[in-house]
């Protein structure tokens, strides 16, 4: 018998029926013989069937609000004579503080939960002074936080000291937090701003980068076409299935996704840094423009290959595989000409160190807006032969995307403001010069 995974939820019907048994004893064997779906039907008939119905009190939570409102509740029932009617107690929150009391009650009262009941139809609603002692006990306590107040009182100056304490906790765990998200833009801005020789990387750098951000896009791009829900039957064998779920899309999807365009800017602003040109890119005796074309379509036709080569897709070949291979080829290309448009719209004489914290904000999300706008041809042309469940997953790869391009240019925008506010105040006036400031980052 195969047994489920530790954390696994656990089905209703087994809580119900566990529930039953330590009630009413066990089930009879023609009911464990029906099949699921019919047992928990026979279940429900059976516990609509029993001669004695339970009952249970609910309080919901709230805070002291919501308990206040619970005792009046129990006093009402009191004077019902329904307190001791219900099985159940359940509460939370607010309803767990008035449920834990009546509960002490009860269980040190003589005479159970009878006498309590007895104890609160005994008074009237409007007369406090006859109340009973817990009752009394809990309203004078009812300011849990602080029994005794006063400006002397040791309650009160605990709870300031507990108030200060956590707050310097939890400034402990949030100020260097964010100190760490705001050096984040300054350390993309101080690694664009030279050549890869200043940072003491080699020429080879900007080479290494460009390879390793192919790869990573390889990855990502793989995992966008092995993952889609269309090709779930292919995912049911081997060990692709446990990797369907959205954490792993985030881990070996989004991440490489965003490892890549941050690699692959990173190499042009070194190559534009140490004087490269657009022209100077080509492959063989192609012009630049080619070699992003080629580019372009070789990186997306090879994360579709290695996806079809890994599900084994070429035991069902069909003309519509063929077709879906001359989309991606298509979509690649057009992928790597509007990259190659945007670059060439760039003045060829101005290095990336010019406007370095513009560059660090807005050239990771340019580049993952030109890999949507990409997705979207593929998407838009391949919808003959997707389905919507496709559509769907696609539409939600999208979303994260767009997620990360938020993130990225606030947290890069902030660093521009702050950017732009030194150069007001040090330049006294001299627009567009250029001055030396104490700022990490050099020139501004």
């Amino acid at each position: 018998m195969a047994t489920e995974p530790v954390n696994a939820p656990v089905p209703l019907l087994r809580v119900l029926e566990e529930e039953y048994e330590a009630l009413h004893g066990a089930l009879p064997p023609a009911h464990t013989a029906l099949n699921p779906h019919n047992r928990l039907a026979a279940l429900y008939t059976r516990i609509h069937q029993l001669p004695q119905k339970r009952t249970a009190l609910c309080l919901s939570g709230g805070g002291i609000r919501s308990a206040t409102f619970a005792l009046g509740v129990i006093q009402a029932l009191a004077h019902l004579s329904l307190l001791t009617r219900f099985d159940y107690l359940s509460t939370v929150s607010g309803g767990g503080y008035i449920g834990s009391w009546l509960t002490a009650w009860i269980h040190r009262h003589p005479k159970g939960a009878g006498g309590v009941m007895h104890d609160l139809r005994t008074v009237s609603f409007d007369d406090q002074d006859r109340e009973a002692r817990p009752i009394k006990w809990l309203r004078q306590y009812s300011n849990y936080l602080s029994p005794r107040l006063g400006l002397l009182s040791a309650d009160s100056w605990t709870l300031l000291g507990s108030y200060l304490r956590n707050l310097t906790l939890n400034w402990l765990i949030l100020v260097p937090l964010i100190a760490a998200v705001l050096a984040v833009p300054r350390f993309l801005t101080a690694l664009v701003r030279g050549t890869s020789g200043d940072l003491g990387l080699g020429p080879s750098a900007p080479a290494w980068s460009l390879n390793l951000g192919l790869l990573c896009g390889l990855i990502a791009l793989t995992y966008l076409h092995v993952y889609r829900p269309s090709l779930g039957s292919l995912r049911a064998h081997g060990i692709w299935k446990q990797f369907e779920r959205q954490q792993w899309f985030l881990i070996a999807g989004l991440t490489p996704l965003m490892i890549a365009a941050f690699l692959l800017t990173n190499a042009w602003a070194w190559y534009r840094n140490a004087g490269g040109h657009l022209d100077d890119l080509t492959f063989g005796s192609w012009p630049s423009r080619g070699t992003f074309v080629f580019g372009g379509a070789f990186i997306h036709a090879a994360g579709w290959l290695v996806s079809a080569l890994l599900l084994r897709r070429w035991r069902a070949f069909k003309g519509r595989l063929l077709v879906e291979f001359l989309v991606i080829l298509w979509s690649g290309a057009v992928g790597g000409l509007f990259l190659w448009s945007v670059l060439a719209e760039t003045p060829p004489g101005i290095p990336v160190g010019d406007f370095a914290e513009w560059y660090a904000t807005f050239a990771v999300p340019a580049f993952l807006s030109m890999f949507l706008f990409t997705a979207t041809l593929f998407v838009g042309v391949a919808s003959r032969y997707t389905d919507d469940h496709d559509r769907e997953w696609w539409g939600r790869a999208g979303a994260w995307t767009l997620i990360v391009m938020l993130a990225w240019t606030a947290g890069g925008a902030s660093h521009i403001r702050a950017w732009t506010s030194v150069l007001h105040t040090d330049t006294h006036g001299q627009c567009g010069r250029r001055v030396r400031c104490d700022l990490p980052g050099g020139w501004i």
